[in-house]
């Protein structure tokens, strides 16, 4: 995925996180509207995991915990 090379290239640029896990959430979505279940659950985590990371570097930028669970 492009925007993890971009993440590792330029690891202190957040936008690149924010953009990989936001196409994790969209690939989980179709893996779940296909019936990969096992798939989109494990798409969802590394999306989800990929937020905390972010939110524990930068905890004052969080938003409600609801929004985003």
């Amino acid at each position: 995925m492009l925007s993890q090379e971009l993440q590792a290239k330029y690891p202190r640029n957040y936008l690149f996180r924010l953009e990989t896990a936001d196409t994790l959430v969209s690939l989980a979505a179709i893996e779940r509207q296909a019936s990969q279940t096992k798939e989109a659950e494990k798409t969802k985590s590394q999306a989800l995991s990929t937020f905390e990371t972010m939110l524990q570097e930068h905890p004052a930028a969080a938003p409600p915990r609801a929004l985003w669970t």
